[in-house]
């Protein structure tokens, strides 16, 4: 009997000892989240770095719209001189960006493209008088994205003259 007023005193004390009970809390829940319709906004480009080109493009043809670089190589044999340039259409619709580097490749003398579809791709052949060729493949499928605001692919080579 000692030992069980021994071990109520102890418990007694180890839960706060008065015997008094306190008041209960209530919480109020935190509502919950309001889902949109909307589609997830795009993350901003501070958050995503840009790969820029390595080197300008020949005859300082630019990207009329924004890209980010995957892959640019140069092929420097003497009779084979051509560059090779993979990017990311970044927030512009893929057609727009085809539509904007077409009027661009015109600019630099190239004729209407002869235009085919290879393996669900677009591939435009643009020529010059002079003899350079510029192939461009706009891919609107985007398999592995790097960049969250992507919207299609283009592989440009060029072959100069």
């Amino acid at each position: 009997m000692r030992n069980l007023l021994f071990v109520s005193l102890f418990l007694l004390a180890a839960c706060g000892g008065n015997g008094a009970s306190a008041p209960a809390q209530t919480t109020t829940p935190e509502p919950a989240p309001e889902v949109s319709a909307e589609p997830a906004a795009v993350v901003p480009s501070d958050e995503f770095k840009t790969s820029t080109l390595r080197t300008p493009l020949p005859e300082g043809l630019e990207f009329p719209f924004s890209y980010h670089r995957l892959n640019d190589n140069v092929k420097t044999a003497e009779a084979d001189k051509e560059r090779r340039v993979f990017v990311e259409i970044l927030g512009t619709a893929p057609q727009q960006a085809r539509d904007a580097l077409d009027q661009a490749l015109k600019g630099k003398g190239f004729v209407e493209p002869v235009s085919q579809q290879v393996k669900g791709v677009t591939e435009f052949t643009y020529s010059r008088a002079d003899g350079a060729q510029v192939i461009v493949k706009l891919d609107e499928r985007l398999n592995k994205k790097k960049a969250p605001n992507a919207t299609g692919t283009i592989h440009l080579t060029w072959r100069s003259a």
